[in-house]
């Protein structure tokens, strides 16, 4: 095993340590694993979202609480983090780009989306940019691969989208805990992101 190899496992054992952590509430010890994770991947887009997970994680922090005991009113620390998420979700969608040299202002190259929050609980946002305009779908999937819900299937605009699951199926009832697939797909391509639903 080369150098390389040696970091790519390191890697995955951090970020699959500092996701467990965070499921079992061990906020401080995930924010250490996600720093360590962010460091060993420099300046990458990789690094951009270890730190939307440290972000998040220090907000769970300064709640005191767990993730299903949340509730809807925004603190001071709410407002905080999603002031700081907005910036960075900005900065991992422009991350990749292209410029329009005429105008000066960043085009978007390819489809790219994220889930946030994510491990989430009782919704989760799923931002997406599209290089073009035209006719997109957003479906859910459970591991196995089955159909959960279709969240979008029409056409948009290029640019910046984004859409809201709530945890519900096709049939309007409420899903369990489990990890699921969002699926987006416009005319050229595709694309495929994991989220964790935790009750």
């Amino acid at each position: 095993m080369n150098s390389l190899e040696i970091e790519e496992w390191l890697c995955e054992i951090l970020e699959a340590r500092g996701v467990l952590q965070l499921f079992n509430g061990l906020y401080e010890g995930a924010i250490e694993d996600f720093e360590a994770y962010k460091d060993l991947k420099g300046e990458s887009v990789d690094s951009l979202f270890a730190e939307l997970n440290i972000i998040y994680a220090e907000w769970l922090l300064s709640q005191g609480r767990a993730v299903k005991d949340i509730g809807s009113e925004l603190s001071m620390a709410d407002i905080e983090y999603l002031n700081k998420r907005e910036l960075l979700l900005s900065q991992i969608f422009n991350f990749d780009v292209d410029k329009d040299e005429e105008n000066d202002i960043p085009v978007i190259t390819s489809l790219s989306a994220l889930n946030y929050p994510n491990p989430f609980n009782p919704e989760t946002t799923i931002s997406f940019a599209l290089p073009e305009t035209g006719k997109v779908k957003v479906e859910v999937f459970n591991i196995r691969g089955q159909k959960v819900t279709t969240l979008l299937d029409e056409d948009l605009h290029k640019g910046h989208h984004s859409v809201v699951w709530k945890g519900i199926d096709g049939n309007g009832l409420v899903v369990g805990s489990g990890v699921y697939l969002y699926r987006i797909q416009s005319e050229r391509e595709s694309i495929t992101g994991r989220m964790v639903l935790l009750k």
